[in-house]
């Protein structure tokens, strides 16, 4: 099982033919407001960042997609009126797969607002859905608040949307640190496994 996911990083290319040798493609932070109906893949999102906890515009656009939406346990308190929708999973169900339940004991979820989506739930769902082969797609842990670019990224214009903070540079370099760290375990955590874990951002 081959499997996508997408960050929001200034490499990030949206074009379907990138994408169509994946099984499934997983979709995170603001890509929610991207169009993927036309794609041929399975297309899933992965909602777990805090920051757009009480944002109005963000939970319209949960509520009303199209794809399957995974929510993180600390957001589910905010969908109770569609927790029974049929596209809603939660992440206790990941657990069943032991392979998902190794990774959370060596990697325990952040269910704050340091929590990097990709690598804290986004590589949990892949691994639940069998993924053997992960590749990371515009998570581009190196970057900086002051690399300028007009493409959808991590930082920048978060608050437009409702989120709660922004990122300084001193917390994106902190944060940027501590992702490539968390990103170089899990891929040798995954290795031992027989899962592939890369960053092709």
């Amino acid at each position: 099982m081959k499997i996508a996911i997408l960050g929001n990083g200034p490499s990030l290319i949206l074009d379907q033919a990138l994408y169509e040798s994946f099984d499934k493609v997983l979709i995170t932070n603001r890509l929610i407001w991207e169009n993927f109906s036309d794609w041929n893949n399975q297309v899933i999102y992965v909602c777990a960042d805090q920051r757009f906890g009480h944002s109005e515009e963000w939970k319209k656009a949960i509520t009303s997609a199209t794809q399957e939406v995974f929510l993180s346990e600390n957001l589910a308190s905010l969908f109770k009126e569609v927790d029974s929708r049929d596209f809603f999973q939660s992440y206790e169900n990941l657990l069943s797969k032991s392979i998902a339940l190794e990774f959370v004991n060596e990697f325990p979820l952040v269910q704050n607002m340091n929590a990097n989506v990709v690598l804290d739930f986004g590589i949990l769902v892949a691994l639940h859905f069998g993924a053997t082969d992960i590749c990371l797609f515009g998570c581009d842990f190196d970057y900086r608040l002051n690399k300028p670019s007009d493409k959808p990224h991590y930082f920048n214009n978060y608050k437009e949307r409702g989120a709660l903070f922004e990122h300084s540079v001193s917390s994106s370099i902190n944060w940027s640190n501590q992702s490539q760290l968390k990103f170089s375990n899990m891929r040798d955590f995954l290795f031992t496994r027989n899962v592939k874990l890369t960053n092709n951002s």
